[in-house]
C-alpha cells in the first residue's frame, strides 16, 4: 500500500490535487500568487507545464511561461545535483512599472538546454548547450534610488558558471538612463560563445571564442535643449579615486571576432550644419 503513494503523483487526476494545494500553500507563505494551466508528471521526472503565471505583491514582478518542458534525473538530486535538459518557449519577465525607479520587460520566444547541472552543494552550474532564439530585453532607469539596500547576511558560496556552448538569435536591447542615456538600443542575429567560464568569487570571465554577427547598434546622448533645460540632472563631479584592484572584473578571451551593419552614435536632436 505504502508503495502505491508515490506512483499515485503520475495519475492526472491527484496531480491537478495536489498542483492546487501546493500553489495555495505558496501564495500563504511568500506571497506569491502562482497560477499553472496545466501541469503533467512523467515517469521518472519528466515535468510538462502551460500556461504558467507567477504574480508578487503588490504586483509590480510578473513572470509568464507559455510552455515548459524539463526533464530531472532523479537520483543526483539526492546529492543537491540537479541534473536538467528541457525547452522554454512564450516567457515574458516584468518587474517594476514605467514609472519605477527601474523598469526591465524581458521577452523569450523560444529557449533549449541540452542535458546541464547545478551541483547546490558547490555553487556550480555547468551546462553543456544551450540556444535562445527570439530574445527582447528593454531597460528603464528613471531616475535615483535612494534607498539603502539591506546589508546580505547569508553565507551563501559564490557562483561558478561553465558553458560549453551558448547559442543566441535574433536578439535586441533597448535601454535609457537619463541624463546620461537618452536611448541605447542594439540587435544582434547571432552570436556564439564556447567554452564559458564565469567565477564571482574571483571576479573572472573568460571564453575560449566569441563570435558576434552583423551587429546594428545605436546611441544617443540627451539633447541640448533637455540639458539645459534640467541642469540639476547633469553630473557635474566625478570620484577619481582608483578602484581598488580586489574589486575589479577581468574579462578574457582566446578569440574575439565582431561583424557590423550598423552603428550611430549621437546626439538627440543634432542637426547637421
Amino acid at each position: 500500500m505504502i508503495l502505491l503513494i508515490p506512483a499515485l503523483l503520475y495519475v492526472p487526476f491527484v496531480q491537478n490535487f495536489v498542483k492546487d494545494i501546493a500553489l495555495r500553500e505558496v501564495a500563504k507563505s511568500s506571497g506569491m500568487t502562482i497560477e499553472i494551466d496545466r501541469f503533467r508528471l512523467k515517469w521518472p521526472l519528466s515535468v510538462m507545464l502551460d500556461g504558467v503565471r507567477v504574480m508578487t505583491s503588490p504586483g509590480d514582478t510578473m513572470a509568464v511561461v507559455g510552455n515548459a518542458d524539463l526533464d530531472v534525473d532523479i537520483l543526483p538530486l539526492l546529492k543537491l545535483d540537479i541534473h536538467a535538459s528541457g525547452h522554454i518557449s512564450d516567457v515574458r519577465y516584468k518587474m517594476g512599472t514605467p514609472d519605477s525607479v527601474m523598469y526591465l520587460v524581458a521577452d523569450v520566444k523560444d529557449f533549449k538546454l541540452e542535458p546541464s547541472h547545478y551541483d547546490l552543494k558547490n555553487s556550480l552550474i555547468e551546462v553543456s548547450h544551450a540556444e535562445l532564439d527570439g530574445g527582447d530585453v528593454l531597460l528603464l532607469f528613471n531616475g535615483s534610488d535612494t534607498t539603502a539596500t539591506p546589508v546580505d547576511t547569508t553565507a551563501s558560496m559564490p557562483l561558478t558558471i561553465k558553458a560549453g556552448s551558448l547559442l543566441l538569435r535574433n536578439i535586441s536591447y533597448r535601454m535609457s538612463m537619463m541624463p546620461v542615456i537618452d536611448s541605447l538600443s542594439a540587435s544582434v542575429p547571432l552570436a556564439v560563445l564556447r567554452d564559458g567560464f564565469l567565477d564571482l568569487a574571483t571576479r573572472r570571465i573568460h571564453a575560449r571564442s566569441l563570435s558576434v554577427d552583423s551587429v546594428s547598434a545605436m546611441y544617443l546622448t540627451p539633447s541640448a535643449e533637455y540639458l539645459a533645460a534640467h541642469p540639476a540632472d547633469t553630473v557635474t563631479t566625478v570620484d577619481e579615486r582608483p578602484t581598488p584592484l580586489d574589486s575589479m572584473w577581468v574579462i578574457t578571451g582566446d578569440t574575439v571576432r565582431l561583424t557590423g551593419q550598423r552603428a550611430v552614435y549621437a546626439m538627440r536632436a543634432a542637426t547637421r550644419t
